[in-house]
């Protein structure tokens, strides 16, 4: 079992100059034995992910104009980065999908839409004809997305789950982190801790089946809105109460999550 770590470091952009760029590192870890290897360094990398035969690395990397595009490079280093969508366009949100395509978002005459394409840069075409603001996630089998909407006077306000065949959809939050399980039979909803006397009643990662055919069916009609509503339909994740991130496996039983601690020391500074 492994997973991947970004390692961020400031390096100078050119000698002489104070100006620093990101360089970030992108390493394998083998939780069984702490063995690391490090898969990928550059700068400017943001989104990555790895389709599931294991052999390529699948990133994002930011061009001198400020573009986003998509390059893939070989795990075993055997050949050089290949960039695989156009120098005019920018693109973001890799989701690697159990096809093997390349699930991303681009900007179209204002809008951003989903597309979908395969590593070799094959094969491009838009994924979901609806218009979406930033996907927050998609099913491992590329059939669900999990998108913001925009309320009427513009602002985020609404996390909808839509089936990217025929466009149906449901709300399943006001402000949330939803995520499907590896094998896509688990939806995952994670809830912010906004205040520490809530501890008890909100901030908490749920689970809700997603069983093929009747996924949707598990939300009530109008959908859900707060976290009262889906504690309704899902279980409380036992042991993830609070965290800050949350990761899920194969296995229902088997979840990474991390919570964010605050410490604080009272000091007395003699005043003149």
């Amino acid at each position: 079992m492994t997973y991947l770590e970004q390692d961020r470091k400031k390096h100078p952009s050119s000698i002489g100059q104070s100006t620093q760029q990101p360089e970030t590192k992108l390493i394998s870890v083998d939780l069984r034995t702490g063995v690391s290897q490090e898969l990928f360094a550059g700068a400017d990398v943001g989104d990555y992910c790895i389709p599931p035969d294991g052999r390529e690395l699948v990133y994002a990397a930011r061009d001198h104009k400020n573009r986003v595009h998509l390059w893939v490079v070989p795990i075993d280093h055997s050949l050089p980065p290949k960039r695989i969508t156009p120098e005019e366009s920018d693109d973001s949100n890799i989701m690697c999908l159990d096809s093997g395509d390349v699930a991303f978002t681009r900007e179209d005459n204002g809008l951003k839409f989903v597309y979908r394409i395969k590593p070799d840069g094959s094969g491009m075409q838009k994924f979901f004809p609806t218009p979406v603001v930033d996907v927050a996630a998609m099913d491992p089998d590329g059939n669900w997305l999990a998108t913001d909407v925009k309320s009427g006077d513009g602002i985020l306000g609404r996390m909808m789950i839509y089936n990217v065949h025929n466009g149906i959809g449901k709300q399943i939050c006001d402000i949330c982190a939803p995520m499907w399980s590896p094998d896509s039979k688990r939806l995952y909803v994670s809830f912010a801790l906004v205040a520490k006397r809530d501890s008890k009643d909100r901030g908490q990662t749920y689970v809700i089946p997603w069983k093929p055919g009747s996924n949707l069916e598990a939300l009530p009609p109008g959908g859900t809105r707060t976290e009262a509503d889906v504690a309704k339909v899902a279980a409380i994740v036992p042991a993830a109460r609070q965290a800050q991130e949350f990761a899920p496996s194969p296995s229902p039983n088997i979840y990474a999550y991390s919570r964010r601690t605050i410490q604080r020391n009272l000091y007395r500074v003699p005043l003149p």
